[in-house]
């Protein structure tokens, strides 16, 4: 852990009294701290104390602190739930390659380029190419959630494994909704003020 200097805490403090953040924090309250665990939930997903050997430890911290970030801000369900859910799919997958066996040739026929493909992406070799690279027009955005697909086809238990803690906050965001009778916190109680005047 860095030690805490001088210049770390003058820092801190011009970040917190800068203009825009000082005044608008009054008013939107919630946009601080819920960026706030957002950053936190991916920062854990991020260092994840199993990751290296793509072992589901650490992801109740995931869960709990996600939790957190919906209290703030319910929208955070896409960031929290949704975006790292898939983030973590991808990552799954990509680390548990399976290596491709020893397949017998027909009888000199030409294999088919889409099933060798299929093939290639249930094994986990996705198709992932950096953003930079990837064809905007082109196929790579449709290939890659095609490719994710047949993989988490193909890998059902270490998926279910993985993303347990991300369903889980989604099937927590729902019954939120459902009780709450709406996304906005507390609902039922400003329709139940409305409905006494």
């Amino acid at each position: 852990m860095a030690a805490i200097t001088p210049e770390a805490v003058h820092t801190a403090v011009n970040i917190a009294l800068f203009p825009p953040l000082f005044f608008f924090s009054g008013l939107f309250y919630t946009d601080v701290l819920s960026t706030r665990f957002v950053l936190e939930v991916y920062r854990m997903f991020l260092i994840r104390k199993g990751v290296d050997k793509n072992s589901g430890e650490g992801l109740v911290m995931n869960y709990v602190i996600g939790i957190f970030a919906l209290t703030m801000r319910q929208t955070n369900i896409f960031w929290v739930a949704i975006y790292l859910g898939g983030l973590e799919a991808v990552r799954a997958i990509k680390m548990n390659v399976v290596p491709e066996g020893n397949t017998e040739k027909s009888s000199g026929a030409e294999p088919d380029p889409l099933m060798t493909e299929i093939r290639k992406w249930g094994r986990g070799s996705i198709h992932d190419v950096a953003l930079e690279d990837a064809n905007l027009i082109g196929q790579d955005f449709a290939l890659m959630p095609i490719s994710l697909a047949v993989a988490v086809l193909h890998q059902p238990k270490l998926i279910l494994a993985r993303l347990w803690p991300y369903i889980a906050l989604l099937v927590s965001f729902l019954a939120f909704v459902y009780i709450n009778g709406g996304v906005v916190l507390g609902k039922p109680a400003l329709q139940l003020i409305t409905q006494q005047n």
